[in-house]
């Protein structure tokens, strides 16, 4: 009954229930097979994350969440993967529960409120969304069916990609984060890492706001 009542009077509590439960979902769609649900999950979690980290400063505004999503995940989830490949541990597709967890954590340990300041929108931050969109349309769509990039540094990429790919361990350093996701996404969905690494690079890119 206690816990019912929190519930009920708690928005802290209700909030952080609702962001748990889009949270499992990215699980959940990813678990399902479904073709994409690894991006869902880098933008998904990546906003609370971001939420997170910006909490208490200018910048924690519905905007700045959004465009910063994507790194906030993804550094997480490429931190996790790198200490667990020092101690021997494979980079699989279940280290991305791990990430959950720690989300789940923050919910209910840190309650997070949201007021009207962070919905506000400004007139620069329109434009920075203006950009981002015509950038991620350049980028992203421009290689559309194509299932690998055609210059032979990043299929180096997609090599080493795969090498984690099969053995779940990452042996090199040049540029693991950027393998590190491409086999991750292939391990989640079954792409090609060429294409995840063609997409990952041209998406990074794209959120540079530079829409060339």
């Amino acid at each position: 009954m206690e816990l019912l009542e929190k519930i009920k009077t708690n928005k802290s509590f209700q909030t952080g229930i609702f962001l748990s439960f889009i949270s499992l979902l990215t699980i959940i769609l990813i678990e399902s097979g479904v073709k994409g649900s690894f991006y869902f999950y880098l933008l998904i979690n990546g906003m609370i994350l971001a939420c997170y980290g910006l909490k208490g400063t200018a910048s924690f505004k519905l905007p700045i969440v959004l465009f910063s999503s994507i790194f906030w995940s993804s550094g997480l989830l490429i931190g996790i993967s790198g200490i667990f490949a020092l101690i021997s541990i494979p980079v699989k597709p279940w280290i991305l529960w791990v990430p959950f967890g720690i989300i789940l954590f923050l919910l209910f340990s840190k309650p997070m409120r949201f007021d009207g300041s962070f919905f506000k929108v400004e007139r620069f931050e329109w434009i920075l969304l203006f950009f981002l969109l015509v950038s991620l349309f350049a980028h992203i769509y421009s290689v559309r069916g194509f299932v690998a990039p055609i210059l032979h540094d990043p299929m180096s990429h997609a090599t080493w990609a795969k090498l984690i790919f099969n053995t779940g361990f990452v042996s090199h350093y040049y540029s693991p984060g950027l393998h590190i996701l491409a086999a991750l996404g292939m391990g989640v969905d079954n792409v090609s890492v060429a294409t995840y690494v063609l997409i990952i690079t041209n998406l990074f890119n794209a959120l540079m706001f530079i829409p060339v």
